[in-house]
């Protein structure tokens, strides 16, 4: 893998790092409408209008008449890997071996979710 790729490769995880450890404002979203709370659930009222961090944190749905979804909690872990501002030449893509299970979990579950 080239150096620009691997540099690519390596700014892509950690946006996705950065999404996946931004809170949700849930108080926000409900008030202007976004998101009704439905006991553990949350139904989503304008899919368009909920942030790319937060679709990013869905770990459960349920589609009926409206679509139900669940969010998963920020991982403490997965936070560390932002700050990271280059590649160790000892690791692949520069990732620790908890936080490469952490993403590598992220993008099977993103990719198990598209081809649905």
């Amino acid at each position: 893998m080239s150096q620009e790729a691997e540099n690519k490769a390596f700014e892509e995880l950690k946006q996705r790092a950065i999404d996946l450890t931004t809170p949700i404002d849930f108080e926000a979203l409900i008030s202007i409408g976004v998101l009704e709370k439905k006991g553990a659930w949350y139904q989503v009222n304008k899919w368009s209008e909920l942030p790319g961090h937060a679709k990013a944190k869905i770990s459960a749905t349920r589609t009926g008449d409206t679509l139900l979804v669940k969010f998963r909690a920020p991982s403490k872990r997965l936070a560390k890997f932002p700050r990271r501002k280059s590649l160790p030449s000892n690791c692949p893509l520069g990732i620790s071996v908890g936080t490469s299970q952490a993403l590598s979990w992220e993008v099977r579950r993103t990719h198990e979710r598209t081809a649905r």
